[in-house]
């Protein structure tokens, strides 16, 4: 759902306009341009993903941990 909606909103984007403007097909724009574009925020939040679940997984562990 996420990448759809980054793709989307990368569509209006000037280097897609410009990439259209020198006539390459929508799949090209689509691989070569887009789906790359689309990709950088959810490649940068899944760090952040991963350290929040270990996280929780430590602290509920720590919290229902009785001997």
């Amino acid at each position: 759902i996420w990448i759809r909606r980054y793709m989307i909103d990368l569509q209006s984007q000037d280097f897609v306009r410009f990439a259209r403007a020198k006539g390459l097909s929508e799949k090209e724009i689509s691989n070569k341009h887009i789906f790359k574009n689309a990709m950088v925020p959810l490649v940068s939040g899944i760090p952040g993903a991963v350290i929040g679940v270990i996280g929780g997984a430590t602290l509920t562990e720590t919290v229902f941990a009785f001997p």
